[in-house]
């Protein structure tokens, strides 16, 4: 949680809130992105009912976490790598929702666990058939993000 915490902060400047149902999935998406991107949180993520979720995660983000006392944290040369190429697709990130967030890691959840060279319309009845609220071309449109974001989702 710590390093979750260090690196939302170098990376947007300030610790997540966890105040609100928002925040949290909020929370949850962006760390399952970070991992996914390389940071080592050591979370186990499976799916729940907004999508990908860390019961670990969960427990920490119960309590106040601005009060998380992070200047400990010593962040690896591994973690200063995924920091560099999160800074790069910083806005897009800033730029979603929590709606948004839950799409993209939905995707990217279950392409890694049906294979990584799914091709996009099979992705399109996946995703659906478990976030049938999302419509076709919003999770086509999600896939786009995921690109922006560096993720090779199909």
């Amino acid at each position: 949680m710590k390093k979750f915490i260090t690196m939302n902060q170098k990376l947007f400047g300030s610790i997540p809130s966890n105040s609100t149902l928002s925040d949290r999935i909020k929370i949850q998406k962006i760390a399952y992105l970070f991992q996914e991107k390389g940071l080592d949180l050591n979370l186990d993520f499976f799916w729940y009912i907004h999508g990908v979720f860390s019961y670990e995660l969960w427990k920490d983000t119960v309590s106040d976490i601005s009060e998380v006392d992070i200047s400990s944290v010593q962040l690896t040369s591994s973690d200063l790598s995924v920091f560099s190429d999160l800074r790069n697709v910083r806005e897009v990130m800033e730029s979603l929702d929590s709606d948004k967030l839950e799409l993209v890691s939905s995707i990217l959840y279950w392409s890694n666990k049906y294979s990584k060279n799914i091709n996009e319309p099979d992705i399109v009845d996946i995703v659906r058939a478990y976030k049938p609220r999302f419509s076709v071309d919003e999770v086509k449109y999600g896939v786009v993000i995921l690109e922006r974001l560096g993720f090779n989702s199909h």
